[in-house]
Order: C-alpha cells, then sequence, then structure tokens
C-alpha cells in the first residue's frame, strides 16, 4: 500500500514526472537537432522546421480544444465523487478524437501535391508530405488520450510514454540520419516514435473503459469554445513570427531560429511540467469548493517556481552564446541572441502558468481569447515592423514584447476575479540571487572564453546561486519538510543534506 503524501507533495511528484519526461524529450530533441545541423544542411534544418510547423497546425486548428476539457471535467468530477462521469467524459473525448484524427489528415494527403507546390515551389517534398499525415493523425489523436490521463493525475503513467515514445522517436531519426536518409530518416522517426507513444497512452487508458455516465456534448464545448478560438489565436501568436519568417527572410534564417527555440526548451520544459501538474489539482480544489484551498496552492506553486525556474532562466541566458555553439555549431551564432531574449520573456512570465491555471480551473476560459488576440496583434505588428530591418533579432523581439504584454494582461484579471496569492518574498529574493548568479557568470565568461567552458560556467552559477539561497535565508523548514514528503523514505536523508546546506 502506498504511504500518504499532501497536496503539496503530490503536486511536486506529478510535475516531477511531468519534468523528467519533458526534460528527456527536449534534451535528445537539442542531441537530435544537434545531429540534424551536421547531417542537413541551414536550408534543410528550415525544410524540417516548416514539416514540423505542419504538423501543429492541425492539432491547434482541428481538435476544437476538446483534450483541454478532459483535463477540466475529469479530475472536477472526481474531486465531486462522480467517477463515473468523469469516464463519460473521457469515452466521449476520446470517440470524438478519433473521428477528427481520421478526417483530416486525410485530406491533408491526398492535398500533398497542392502544398508542397504552394510552400516549396514545386512537388518535390510531397512524398515527406504524404508520410507527414500518418504523424498528423497521432498527433491529434494523442492529446485526447494523454489529457485524459492527466485529468486521471496518472502523471508517472504519462511520464512512461512520453519518455519511450520521444526516445524512439528522436533515436530513429538520428540512426536513419547517420545512414544518409536525410529528411526522409526524420520523418519516419517521428512516425514511429509517436505512434509508440499513442499506443502505451492506449494501453494506460485500458481500466477506466468500463462503465461510465453519459455526459452531454454541449457542456464539454460550452467549456472548450473560448480555449479553442484563444488557443488558435495564441497559435498564430506563439508562431506568427516563424510564418512571416519564411515570407520575408526565407527557410535558411528559420531554420536558424529554429535552433534557438530548440536550445530553449530544456528550461521552459520546467514551466510545462509545472503547469500539466497544477491544474489539474486545482480542478480538483474547485470540485471540491474549497478556495482557501486553492489559493493556499497558488501560493505554494508560485513559491517553488520562482526559486526552481528563475535561475534556469536567466542563467540559460547567460549561456546563450557557448550553448547555441556547442549544441548547433557556429553557423547558427546568430540564433544566440534570440535565445537571450527568449530565456530573459520566460523569466519575466514565470507566474503566468499559474495564473493560467487557476483562471482555467475557475471556469473563465474567454479571457484567454482576450490574451491571444491581444498577443497576436501586438506580435504580428511588431514583426512587420522590427523583422525587415532586424531580420532574426527583430522577430524575437516582438515575440519577447508581445509575450509580456499577454503576461501583464492576464495578471490585471486574475487581479479581479482571485485576487495574487504569490509568495513575492520568495520571488523577490530569487530574482536578487539569479541577477547576482547571471553577472557572476557573465564576468567569469569574459576570463574563460570557449563552448566548452559551458559545464564550468553551469556550476559556477549554480554554486553561486545556492550560496546565495543561504545568505538571503530563501530555504525554510516547511521546504525541507514538503522535500521529505515528496522523497521515497529511503531518500530522506538527502532533505537532510539539503537542510543543512540551505537552511539558517
Amino acid at each position: 500500500m502506498s504511504e500518504p503524501v499532501s497536496p503539496a507533495a503530490r503536486v511536486a511528484r506529478g510535475a516531477t514526472y511531468i519534468y523528467l519526461h519533458i526534460l528527456l524529450a527536449h534534451i535528445l530533441g537539442v542531441v537530435h537537432f544537434a545531429f540534424a545541423t551536421r547531417f542537413l544542411t541551414v536550408y534543410e534544418v528550415g525544410v524540417l522546421s516548416l514539416l514540423a510547423l505542419i504538423t501543429t497546425i492541425f492539432p491547434t486548428f482541428f481538435s476544437l480544444s476538446l483534450p483541454a476539457a478532459l483535463t477540466k471535467f475529469v479530475p472536477e468530477f472526481i474531486g465531486s465523487g462522480k467517477a463515473d462521469l468523469a469516464r463519460g467524459v473521457i469515452k466521449k473525448g476520446i470517440a470524438t478524437g478519433l473521428a477528427v484524427s481520421l478526417f483530416f489528415p486525410s485530406l491533408s494527403f491526398l492535398a500533398s501535391s497542392v502544398i508542397s507546390s504552394l510552400l516549396f515551389g514545386s512537388p518535390i517534398y510531397q512524398y515527406l508530405l504524404e508520410l507527414l499525415a500518418l504523424d498528423i493523425f497521432v498527433l491529434m489523436l494523442s492529446p485526447f488520450l494523454g489529457e485524459a490521463l492527466i485529468g486521471l493525475q496518472k502523471f508517472r503513467e504519462i511520464s512512461i510514454a512520453n519518455s519511450l515514445g520521444y526516445g524512439v522517436k528522436y533515436a530513429v531519426a538520428i540512426v536513419l540520419l547517420h545512414c544518409n536518409f536525410g529528411l526522409l530518416g526524420v520523418v519516419l522517426g517521428w512516425i514511429v516514435g509517436d505512434f509508440s507513444r499513442m499506443v502505451l497512452y492506449i494501453h494506460f487508458l485500458l481500466p477506466f473503459r468500463d462503465g461510465s455516465a453519459s455526459v452531454p456534448f454541449s457542456r464539454l464545448i460550452k467549456y472548450s469554445a473560448p480555449i479553442y478560438l484563444a488557443g488558435c489565436l495564441n497559435y498564430l501568436s506563439a508562431r506568427v513570427d516563424q510564418f512571416l519568417m519564411i515570407l520575408y527572410l526565407g527557410l535558411k534564417d528559420l531554420g536558424i531560429y529554429n535552433a534557438a527555440i530548440t536550445a530553449s526548451w530544456v528550461v521552459s520544459s520546467i514551466s510545462d511540467s509545472i503547469s500539466s501538474a497544477l491544474f489539474p489539482q486545482f480542478a480538483e480544489r474547485f470540485g471540491r469548493k474549497d478556495s482557501d484551498a486553492l489559493s493556499n496552492a497558488s501560493y505554494g506553486a508560485s513559491r517553488y517556481l520562482s526559486i526552481i525556474y528563475l535561475p534556469l532562466a536567466i542563467g540559460l541566458a547567460t549561456v546563450a552564446l557557448p550553448t547555441i555553439t556547442l549544441f548547433a555549431g557556429p553557423k547558427y551564432i546568430e540564433g544566440s541572441t534570440p535565445l537571450v531574449l527568449f530565456s530573459l520573456t520566460s523569466a519575466i512570465g514565470c507566474l503566468g502558468l499559474i495564473a493560467n491555471s487557476v483562471i482555467a480551473s475557475l471556469g473563465r476560459t474567454k479571457i484567454f481569447l482576450w490574451m491571444s488576440l491581444l498577443s497576436f496583434s501586438v506580435d504580428a505588428i511588431l514583426c512587420l515592423i522590427f523583422m525587415p530591418w532586424l531580420g532574426i533579432v527583430g522577430a524575437s523581439l516582438g515575440r519577447m514584447i508581445s509575450s509580456i504584454v499577454a503576461f501583464g494582461f492576464i495578471m490585471y484579471n486574475l487581479k479581479k476575479i482571485f485576487g495574487w496569492h504569490f509568495d513575492r518574498v520568495a520571488l523577490k529574493k530569487s530574482w536578487l540571487n539569479s541577477a547576482i548568479m547571471g553577472l557572476t557568470v557573465l564576468i567569469v565568461q569574459q576570463f574563460l572564453v570557449g563552448k566548452f567552458y559551458l559545464p564550468l560556467y553551469i556550476l559556477i552559477g549554480g554554486v553561486s546561486y545556492f550560496v546565495l539561497m543561504r545568505l538571503f535565508r530563501v530555504m525554510n523548514a516547511s521546504d525541507v519538510a514538503l522535500v521529505k514528503d515528496f522523497l521515497p523514505k529511503r531518500l530522506e536523508f538527502v532533505a537532510d543534506i539539503l537542510a543543512k546546506l540551505l537552511v539558517v
């Protein structure tokens, strides 16, 4: 029988499971990208980036954001003691997902010649687009399955499925690249890995297939419709810079720009994992009508997000140049400035994911629609202004400013409908510590120059941050207690060591 854990430890464990598989996926993605930059030309890397963009269009615009409804209603029904309704939501969502996942990829397969001619000027890549339709099918169905597992808070199972899927995906792609399959090898790797992940999702959901109560489809649509519109706008906002780059600068610049985006994954994966673990917890508390617990969860999440995420985001900004040159090569050195801007943007808006989770759990999803519309408008206008004379730096500036504007909008609305329940002391101390740490690393780089010093930069930054945490007394006894609750009993000694090092 498993030992009971506190809600805070449950969120931490869930976030850790999700982070580990996202981190593994992103590390493998970085390794895969590093191989791709060695075996493909910069232009072909741009083609690869465009194919990846195509695979993201279908789940965004044709899933109706129904997977988000699974993440909302499954834990909410479970929290209110209505397990049959939770199963009904899962069944209805997956059935809808299967229908759309069969229909739209079939259309993309039939239109592959036309799409190739429009994007590349000839049918030269039609065969890749035909194969891509198989991957699009998986990428459309998988969110329905994965969000159902998140709603059930099966974070360990998700971690297993995703880790294996991404491992297979990138390993096959790397092997085929090494065997000179080129772009075809990468696309085949995507298909094999994504199918592996989907099969495991299905396996883990099989125990929940029996017995369910009917849930009106209109209820799911009512919740997901604003998220769908917001998601479409958010997609355009997040990628309008890349689409405009194809028009104004070309696929070669897109390949360099994508190198910066790929390098930022390792840090951004932390926010993704915490957000995925937080939302079902918040929804469950909302289902129990426990606003105090929701406030406490928001406060605790902000504390640990500040302590963990901020130094990583700021640290990545300080080592952007050696990071880009080490993993992608000197041909991609122009991507270092966008990587700095992406990292600083994620640090500034780190509390936004908590705000998003709280607002979504309260069902106020129309806010996301207006936020996405605002972000898209700002990003598109700024990219059109900056990109012609600043190139990829102009595109990254547009993305940075629009993200900060969207963050300000979401925080303003959270203040109105729920209030700010954040640990402001931890946030201020983490910002100060991270700034000093970043300055220290920048000074070291003036004396020790070179991409192979990157591990040393990371070590110096980590040691300085831990010293500053102790100096400014960031950690306390309750943090140590949470770590003990989070860790298995045989590893509780780690919490004791942490207490001696960091707790004054």
